[in-house]
């Protein structure tokens, strides 16, 4: 079933309770085992190119499963970010991470196991 769809029939509640009366979505509890979050992994590309043809491109690669292993690990590492950061932008609204938090996030992503190129 698509994602989306999925996402519709969980935040709808009268939805969501006849999804759960027809077993369209799994049962709580039943996702991937431990194998295969281990083998799980992400890879993000970003290309990006500036108004005078100046080109630039990334690749940030996860080693696990983004969706559940490594969800944990980047909060957590947002939230020391947070707690060790003397620098937050003040005078803002809501911030992405990166705006937010800048190189440290990068870097303590880095340091746990992301990996990051640019070229």
């Amino acid at each position: 079933m698509n994602n989306y769809f999925q996402g519709i029939l969980l935040f709808t509640p009268p939805l969501k309770s006849l999804a759960e009366f027809l077993k369209i979505l799994p049962p709580p509890g039943q996702g991937p085992s431990q194998q295969q979050m281990k083998e799980g992994f992400l890879k993000v590309t970003g290309i990006g190119e500036g108004v005078k043809g100046n080109k630039a491109s990334f690749v940030m690669a996860f080693y696990v499963d983004p969706g559940y292993l490594d969800t944990a690990r980047m909060l957590v590492e947002s939230g020391l970010c947070l707690l060790q950061s003397n620098n937050l932008p003040s005078n803002t609204g809501i911030l992405t991470p990166a705006a937010g938090l800048g190189d440290m996030i990068l870097q303590r992503l880095i340091d746990t196991g992301t990996s990051f190129a640019i070229s």
